[in-house]
C-alpha cells in the first residue's frame, strides 16, 4: 500500500515512474512527493503536467513503447544482467499491446528491442497465450462491434451497455479492433464507471 511504502522509504529510495510523466495519473502520487530520487520513463510526448527535479529523464516519443525503452536500458547494462524469461515475456507483451502487434509506430529500434527480449528468453507463443480470452470475453467483444454505428463516413462508435469488472480494457479493445475496418479512421467505445461516462 501507499501507506507501507511511505513507511520504507528513505533517503536512499528511488522511485521509478513508468509510461507517464505525469503525477496525477500515477497509482501513488505521494510517493513522488517525498521521494528525493524519482527517475523517469515514458514514450509519451511531454505535456504541461510533468514531475520536477527527476535524477534521471529518459522520455523519448519516438518509441514504440515505454517496454522498448526498458529493453533498450537493459542491453546498455549488458549480458551481465539476467532476465528471467518472465521479464522477458512481460517486456515483450508491453511491446506488443502498445504496438498493437507490430502494426504501428514501429521502427527499427523497436524490432531490435523485441529480438533482443526473444535473445534473453522471451518465448512468442507464451506471450500470445497471455492475450487469449474467454468465451464470455470474446462475446462482449463481438456485440459491441456488432453495435457499432459509422458516422461522418469514417468514424466508428459503439459503446458497452454493462458494467463490467474489466470495461474500459474490452472498450480499448473494441476500440482498437473498429480501427482494422477498411475506411474507419477514428473510433469511439463509451463506457460508464459509476456517475460518468
Amino acid at each position: 500500500s501507499t501507506e507501507t511504502a511511505l513507511r520504507l522509504m528513505d533517503e536512499e529510495t528511488v522511485c521509478v515512474v513508468l509510461d507517464t510523466h505525469k503525477a496525477s495519473f500515477v497509482e501513488a502520487p505521494d510517493i513522488i512527493k517525498e521521494s528525493d530520487k524519482v527517475v523517469l520513463i515514458d514514450h509519451h510526448r511531454r505535456s504541461e503536467e510533468y514531475i520536477e527535479n527527476t535524477i534521471l529523464d529518459y522520455i523519448e516519443p519516438y518509441a514504440s513503447s515505454t517496454c522498448e525503452l526498458v529493453t533498450e536500458l537493459i542491453e546498455y547494462i549488458g549480458d551481465n544482467l539476467k532476465l528471467t524469461k518472465f521479464e522477458a515475456e512481460a517486456l515483450l507483451s508491453g511491446i506488443i499491446v502498445d504496438t498493437n502487434s507490430f502494426t504501428y509506430k514501429t521502427g527499427v529500434r523497436t524490432f531490435e528491442a523485441a529480438s533482443l527480449l526473444r535473445r534473453r528468453g522471451a518465448d512468442t507463443v507464451d506471450v500470445k497465450k497471455l492475450f487469449s480470452e474467454n468465451m464470455q470475453t470474446m462475446k462482449r467483444k463481438s456485440e459491441i462491434i456488432e453495435r457499432a454505428e459509422v458516422k461522418f463516413k469514417d468514424v466508428a462508435i459503439s459503446y458497452v451497455n454493462e458494467t463490467y469488472d474489466n470495461g474500459m480494457v474490452i472498450a480499448a479493445q473494441c476500440a482498437d479492433d473498429l480501427l482494422t475496418v477498411k475506411g474507419i479512421k477514428a473510433s469511439f467505445v463509451l463506457v460508464k464507471l459509476e456517475d460518468h461516462v
